[in-house]
């Protein structure tokens, strides 16, 4: 499968496993690809609503438990989507979805929830972060059949909407 357009996407990750980065997982629609995404909890997945859009009522799974996007772990259907009420496609403020599974996911360790989201924490830029997943390997090449890391530096929210000008303001 190949992406053209990824203009502003993260590429050139090295391999991971998913021992590492237990929460992650992958989003397919009637079995192809289609997203990331993190276990926020027994029965529910955080990604993004771009990912989401136009896939209500649509056969969407989500694989975890596996480093390998199309094979190993365990795969349970979405009972239900819910995006950003104030998602907007056009600038992505609001990119945010949530996704409730039919049952609770037998999770390999208790790592694998994120309980510690902060919702009021602001990026204050100049930090280092890493962010896995299973995007293009090189710039217009296939997307990884295995989940990659990338670290990369986070920036504040003045620099943030200094990139995207042109946009509106950026929300989270």
């Amino acid at each position: 499968m190949t992406n053209p357009k990824i203009y502003g996407r993260i590429i050139d990750g090295v391999d991971a496993k998913i021992e590492h980065y237990p929460y992650q997982v992958s989003l397919h629609r009637n079995g192809a690809y289609i997203c990331g995404g993190s276990i926020i909890g027994g029965k529910i997945i955080l990604t993004a609503a771009h990912c989401t859009l136009f896939h209500s009522g649509i056969s969407v799974s989500v694989r975890y438990g596996s480093s390998f996007v199309n094979q190993g772990g365990a795969i349970i259907e979405v009972s239900m989507l819910y995006e950003h009420v104030r998602y907007n496609p056009q600038t992505n403020d609001y990119d945010i979805s949530l996704l409730r599974l039919d049952r609770n996911m037998q999770l390999l360790s208790p790592q694998a929830e994120i309980v510690n989201l902060v919702p009021s924490k602001t990026p204050e830029g100049g930090r280092s972060a890493e962010v896995t997943g299973w995007g293009c390997i090189e710039e217009s090449g296939p997307t990884s059949e295995k989940l990659q890391v990338l670290e990369v530096q986070e920036v504040d929210r003045d620099a943030c909407n200094k990139v995207r000008a042109n946009f509106s303001k950026f929300n989270p």
